[in-house]
């Protein structure tokens, strides 16, 4: 994965709430179907692999479309 940039991740998420939110969200389902988007060769944990999956822009966090 490299160097960890933690303000590219909190850019890509949209803040440092939004990435906290976005990192249980992908833990928690990584834990339950262990399903990844990213290759594992490099990875020694799970959250490697989520940081790296935000870092890549292969997750996103969801918003409700806004009604005008």
């Amino acid at each position: 994965m490299g160097k960890l940039n933690l303000e590219e991740l909190r850019k890509k998420a949209g803040g440092r709430f939004d990435l906290v939110v976005l990192t249980q969200k992908r833990l928690r389902d990584l834990a339950r179907s262990g399903v990844k988007t990213t290759s594992t060769e490099n990875s020694h944990s799970l959250m490697e692999s989520v940081l790296e999956e935000i870092r890549t822009d292969k997750i996103k966090i969801s918003r409700p479309k806004e009604k005008k």
